[in-house]
């Protein structure tokens, strides 16, 4: 296994790399990793969006494994894994679930990932790599809920791994029939940040499982972090030999120090050289959880900066936008599922909730229309007509089986 130096790394993607290049350009010395600018999230956006093919971290004759995003960004990005360095990442990664007792002799682990995306692989080849003794039930996630259920039950799995939304549907469907899983030990999910009374909803269909998170990385970055049994949700450490975590002042760059105090957080991938990954901010907010001095320094990530920007009329928002809906109203009104859907003349606010609302629906969409203006002024601004409704679980059944996505774009495609 190869764990590069910063010089080298540095060398590597100025040489392969036409992100790097041109990011690099003025770069004459390397003296520390602080010294290298930041590849900010817009500006990689930015390059991803604008060039054909995506395939744009790495150039010449390399060889490995080629993977998509999920596109929660609003277009899809690829990368290169050389084979060597994707058996490296997961490996650690592998080792130290194993050390730290996410991943167990005997664990029958029902991997609910999409197939085609990385997070599916990564689950895969852990598993596969596991020095231990474990069986992993390929199941993926584009089947029903009910099926889905049914073929965790039937394998006897004790370990779940998949997105939290994909989670999330499996406990509705548990307690809509009530029914619970006591089997399930430990869900190992992740993707995306839970909210409102999601975590609940999960901790009541599946009593006796800790929930945690499974790993920590990008699809440009690769593995990053790792959790310990006690971290809980969204709470990651770097892991050793693979890569590399700072908090940044999101307007100055500057690395943050202090506990609690929110940032960016910006990655370097160690293994990574077919495509290299250095000081990549991923879009994340975080903060320090233990000071500098903690050995395996923990760092809780605090949601995401949505880059890609939706237009009605002279309106502009993002998923940042309804994200900000969602923190300001979900623990109190018992949230399970909120979305943005866009029409050609209007925008719909469609949320779900844990259990009946003490005070009546109107009081719920009185609330999430006052906190809409709040969050989401520009709607207002622009004249465009907002309307919050309630609905079933079932309306978002099929986008959970993936990344739960904060706006639908429901406008009829443009006809030529």
């Amino acid at each position: 296994m190869n764990i590069y130096s910063i010089d080298q790394l540095v060398a590597l993607a100025k040489s392969c790399s036409p992100i790097y290049r041109e990011h690099y350009r003025d770069l004459r010395h390397t003296a520390t990793l602080t010294d290298l600018p930041v590849l900010s999230n817009e500006t990689l956006m930015e390059i991803v969006h604008a060039r054909q093919p995506d395939f744009v971290f790495g150039e010449g004759a390399m060889h490995g494994i080629v993977f998509e995003s999920s596109a929660s960004t609003g277009k899809p990005k690829v990368t290169l894994f050389g084979r060597d360095e994707w058996e490296a990442s997961t490996r650690l990664l592998s080792t130290q679930l194993w050390r730290t007792g996410l991943l167990r002799d005997r664990d029958r682990v029902s991997n609910l990932c999409a197939t085609p995306y990385i997070s599916y692989r990564i689950v895969h080849s852990v598993l596969e790599r596991f020095p231990g003794r474990c069986s992993e039930i390929p199941i993926g996630c584009d089947r029903s809920y009910p099926q889905l259920n049914e073929m965790v039950v039937r394998y006897g799995s004790n370990v779940l791994t998949g997105i939290n939304s994909t989670i999330l549907g499996l406990a509705i469907d548990l307690l809509s029939r009530g029914e619970k899983n006591e089997r399930i030990e430990r869900i190992l999910a992740g993707g995306e940040l839970l909210y409102g009374a999601q975590q609940q909803i999960i901790e009541r269909a599946f009593p006796r499982a800790a929930l945690l998170s499974f790993m920590f990385g990008t699809t440009e970055s690769g593995v990053i972090g790792y959790s310990e049994l006690d971290d809980g949700p969204d709470v990651f450490r770097a892991l050793p030999g693979a890569g590399i975590v700072e908090i940044v002042d999101e307007e100055t760059h500057d690395v943050i120090g202090m506990t609690s105090e929110k940032g960016k957080c910006v990655v370097t991938s160690l293994l990574r050289v077919a495509a290299p990954a250095i000081r990549i901010d991923t879009g994340d907010y975080a903060e320090w959880i233990d000071g500098p001095d903690v050995t395996s320094r923990r760092f809780r990530l605090l949601g995401r900066k949505f880059p890609f920007v939706h237009t009605l009329g002279d309106a502009t928002f993002n998923e940042t936008h309804v994200w900000a809906l969602i923190q300001a109203v979900g623990k109190d009104v018992g949230l399970i599922k909120l979305q943005a859907e866009i029409y050609s003349n209007r925008v719909e606010i469609v949320y779900t909730l844990a259990d009946a609302p003490r005070h009546g629906d109107a009081d719920v969409t009185g609330a999430l229309t006052a906190a809409t203006h709040c969050c989401l002024p520009m709607l207002n601004d622009a004249g465009v007509p907002v309307f919050v409704r309630p609905e079933p679980f079932s309306h978002f059944a099929e986008s959970t089986r993936r990344k739960g996505r904060l706006i639908a774009d429901c406008r009829a495609p443009q006809t030529i």
